[in-house]
Parts: C-alpha cells; structure tokens; sequence
C-alpha cells in the first residue's frame, strides 16, 4: 500500500492499527534492590539476579531471614501472598510464590509485575491474550498505515466496540517469546482508557468460549497517540498444551466472525454483570475448554460446566426455599419423631436417611434447575442429549460410565454423546451472554440455532415464585 492509499485510513482505526501492530513483549527493567511485603509485613531486600520471560519472573533475592520468617517460609508455598515494588525504575511486583532457598538467598516467582511510565492521558488500551491453537478468519481488512513494516500480523481484523468505545481485534503471527505452533495470541485495542483489569476478565470469557480455546492476559498496556507506552502490565501465563480448539462458534468463516463483532459489546457487557453477580461463568469455561484425557473425561466435564451455571445465582431457583431455616428443624424433628415411633429398629436406617435428604428438600433438585435453565435459554432436549445428560449422576457416582470397552459401536455412542453434551454447553452459555445466532456443531446432527436469554426484571433467569404470606 502506498502512503497515498494509507492516507485514507480512518484517524480512528489508524491509531488502533499503530497501538497493534508491533507491541514488543515487555522485559522487566533491571532492578537492585525491592521493598517485599506479606500481610502487615515489609522489609527490603537485595535482588541479586532476576528470569523474565511468559512463563515466570524469578527473581533471587538476598535473605536476612526475613522471607524465612513469612507464612510461606514456615509452612510452605500456600498462596501467591507475597508483594513487592521497586523505586527506580517504578515497578510494583504482584502475587508472588516463594520457591524455596539457596544459601542465604531466596527464590520468589511472581504472577504480575507492572510499570507506570507517565501520566499522559492514554490515546488506547491494549490486551494481549494467548491460548493453544486455534483458528480464525476475520472479516475486516487491516490497511497498512504510512511508515510501518508490517512484520507480525495477518492483513485481517475483527472491527468492534468495547465499552462504547472503538474496537479492534487482531491476531499476532509470529511472537518469539511464544512457543511455535502451540501458541495464538491476539491483540484487542480499544480507544481511550478504561479499567483494564475489570474487562480483561470479560474478553477472556467470551473469546476464550468463540475461539474454543481458554486464553490468558499475557501483558496490557496503554498508549499515546504515537504509540508511546504510558503504562503495561506482564502476567506469568501456563504452559500450553496442544489441545484441540473446540470453537462455540464458526471462527473460520468471515460470516460468522462478523455477527460475533457486532455483538461483542453486548456480550461483554451481559459477562461483566454475570461476574458482577458472582455467577461463576469463568468456572463453566475452565471445564469447557479443559485438557481431556478420554471421551468419559470430557464428558464429565461437559456435565460440570452446564452445572456451574444451572446451580449459579443467575437461576431463580437458587434463590427459592421451600421451608425457611426456622422452620425446618421444627419440621425434621416432627419427622424424625413420627418415623421413630412408626419404624422397627431393623428399619431405622432408613429413618436416618430421611433425616439426611430432608436438607436437600428445601430447594428444587438438580434436575429441575436444569430443565429451567433449557427453557429459559430457549434449547429443547430431545431424547439423544437427555440420554447424554444422564451421565451427569455416573461420572459423580461412581466416577465412570458402565458400558463394553470392547464394542466399537457403544464407544462410538459415547462419542457422539461427549458432542452433543458440548454443542448443548456452548449454546447455553453463548445464550446466556445474550449471543443471537448459531453455534458451532459437534459430532452430529443437532440443533444448533442460540436464542439469547431474555432476563427478569431483577437480573436473573427462571420461574419467580409467588412470595408467600
């Protein structure tokens, strides 16, 4: 493209291309010295040397005993409880392990270390986000802007909106600091400055769930109109593993892609109010987009991911008693005194078990708040996906599905079951983002259509009992 054409890119989408196009990974500064601190406690330290790179930020760091008398040091690695900043350059270092000691030195890996560089009014914020493989086609062509060598990017973007702001979504090719071929990294930039870290948590659910693949925050910044870095911020992310990417959606037509753009920002929006109200749709999108190791695996979690929302405050149901706590002990003991005198003593097993499940009586089961879940997403379950539902209890109690390892035809029933189980997963969670469209199919002939869930007045979904008197 001559500079000529370049000269006809939107100012806009001109400063969202130049904030994506080159992004160095951050490399954290040389620092000699850090203030550490654990709860209540601070104390200084030396560092005496330091390993950054995507996977951790080590650093070895001179003890006096110091890091030997924190909760850590006594009783192990518990918890990434351990902070740290630094003056010259300003560094401020986040959720640190300590891993253990050498002499009269002490190892600490922490999750998150950031850098403020100036106070300039930011032109865009930047997430950088890697998963394992997937694939993707965008439907939006990216320009070349006058003066830059393109070197890392595919020619092709998903133009959107974020937060009422202008959007662009790019994929990097080609990262050094990222394992070849087991890595996809994309760049989301968006106008102006937010409040990164409260919608990283939104992107990461809703283009991990589209792309089939469970992304995580590799590095943030933000940028001046020339590019300059105002800010950033690096995290520690985990190793890959070569798993297939299982798409909610078709990523590689352009078609696709396009209704999801257009939509992002609502479903960004629906996600971040889930979490707002400790919905735990992050924990249904660890079990969706996890390793399996075996069809039984992945179905087991299919099953704990359309759990985690079935039994979310997001239902009405799990919000509904059927007897108050005052009440029920009153109940159980008339129960439990009625049987009692009504049982032999050969029996009174049975009294105790009823004493047991009464707990349970006091909201709808499992399976009711399932089948309100299906209604309120508009998805009908026809025989073939209530047969795979079933397996929910087996792969609880006892852990396995009963069926002949050594007939190809019930493995092949099984498979076509982990399929169905994760068509049904992905529909609802794309309807409850208020996604309107299709998902993508998975081993079969299925339904495929996401009506997007319409919310009670109060924000969640499911029958409204009538209060009582």
């Amino acid at each position: 493209m001559t500079a000529a054409e370049g000269a006809l890119i939107d100012p806009t989408f001109e400063v969202l291309i130049r904030a994506t196009e080159q992004p160095p990974y951050p490399v954290l500064p040389k620092l000699s010295a850090i203030e550490v601190s654990e709860g209540d406690r601070t104390f200084e330290s030396l560092v005496i040397s330091q390993e950054n790179n995507p996977f951790e930020t080590l650093l070895t760091c001179r003890d006096d005993g110091s890091f030997r008398r924190t909760d850590m040091g006594n009783y192990g690695d518990i918890a990434p409880v351990i902070g740290a900043t630094a003056s010259d350059p300003a560094i401020e270092l986040a959720g640190g392990f300590l891993r253990g000691f050498s002499n009269q030195d002490a190892r600490v890996d922490f999750r998150t270390w950031k850098r403020h560089i100036s106070e300039e009014e930011p032109a865009t914020t930047v997430w950088v986000l890697v998963g394992g493989p997937t694939a993707v086609i965008f439907p939006d062509r990216i320009p070349v802007p006058p003066g830059v060598v393109r070197r890392w990017f595919m020619e092709r973007g998903l133009r959107c909106n974020i937060g009422g702001a202008p959007a662009l979504i790019r994929q990097l090719i080609d990262v050094p600091e990222f394992p070849k071929q087991e890595a996809t990294a994309f760049a989301v930039a968006r106008v102006g400055s937010c409040p990164e870290v409260e919608w990283l948590a939104a992107l990461r659910i809703v283009l991990s769930l589209a792309v089939g693949t469970w992304l995580e925050p590799a590095f943030q910044y933000r940028a001046n109109g020339d590019g300059g870095l105002t800010w950033l911020r690096a995290d520690t992310i985990n190793t890959f593993t070569n798993r297939p990417p299982t798409p909610a959606i078709g990523t590689i037509h352009a078609g696709a892609m396009r209704v999801f753009g257009d939509q992002l920002e609502r479903l960004l929006d629906r996600c971040k109010s889930l979490l707002a109200d400790a919905v735990r749709i992050d924990v249904a999108m660890q079990y969706l987009l996890s390793s399996h190791n075996g069809t039984e695996a992945e179905i087991r979690d299919m099953c704990s991911a359309i759990d985690a929302i079935a039994e979310s405050r997001l239902l009405e149901a799990s919000h509904q008693r059927f007897i108050s706590k005052k009440r029920l002990p009153i109940v159980r003991k008339a129960i439990d005194d009625f049987l009692k005198g009504l049982l032999p003593r050969e029996e009174s097993g049975f009294r105790k078990r009823v004493g047991d499940i009464l707990g349970l009586a006091v909201t709808d089961s499992s399976s009711e708040k399932q089948r309100q879940l299906w209604k309120a997403t508009g998805i009908t379950i026809n025989k073939a996906e209530r047969d795979a539902l079933q397996h929910r209890h087996a792969m609880s109690h006892p852990g396995f599905i009963a069926f002949d390892y050594d007939d190809n035809a019930q493995w092949q029933l099984i498979f076509r079951q982990s399929g169905l189980l994760r068509t049904l997963a992905n529909r609802m969670l794309l309807s409850i983002l208020g996604f309107a469209g299709n998902a993508q199919e998975y081993f079969g002939t299925q339904e495929t259509a996401v009506v997007p869930v319409v919310l009670n007045s109060n924000g969640r979904i499911g029958r409204v009992e009538p209060k009582r008197a």
